[in-house]
């Protein structure tokens, strides 16, 4: 339902650590899965907390149910140049290089339970907020997702 109701941005400064934190204290993350959180001073953005962190969140929860048995999460927020980013990674199990091209695609799910609209939610978000999503991920080795703001001053 989220994904199809209109959204309307309420853009003001978001603390990318901040969000980074919430996200993490909304997604259960399980005791064999060890977290790693990174931060950079001036990680910051414009946009709309509350859908910022549903993004957040689910990227969060997506790592959690790609890694099987014990592994990592890495979430980290910094900066590179004059832009901001938002980065989830985890040593899952990867997303096949042919199934890449459609995760963001909607009802498009792998999982054998998934509905196919979590990443197509994030990447509606994503295009609201005139940011851009890049996905790096190995089949059997982990994905890492990052979420790139356009610059604002700090």
């Amino acid at each position: 339902l989220e994904y199809a109701r209109p959204v309307k941005p309420m853009n003001a400064r978001v603390d990318l650590a901040q969000l980074r934190n919430e996200a993490m204290a909304r997604t259960p993350v399980p005791i064999r899965i060890r977290v790693e959180k990174r931060f950079a001073d001036g990680a910051v953005a414009t946009g709309d907390f509350e859908l910022l962190l549903g993004l957040a969140a689910n990227l969060v929860k997506n790592g959690v149910e790609a890694v099987e048995g014990e592994g990592v999460l890495t979430i980290e927020a910094g900066r590179e140049g004059d832009s901001s980013f938002l980065a989830v990674g985890d040593t899952g199990t990867g997303i096949e290089e042919a199934d890449q091209e459609q995760i963001f695609s909607p009802f498009y799910s792998r999982k054998e339970t998934g509905v196919g609209l979590g990443l197509a939610y994030v990447k509606k978000i994503v295009e609201l907020h005139n940011a851009r999503i890049e996905v790096a991920s190995r089949k059997g080795k982990g994905s890492r997702f990052v979420v790139r703001f356009p610059a604002i001053d700090t």
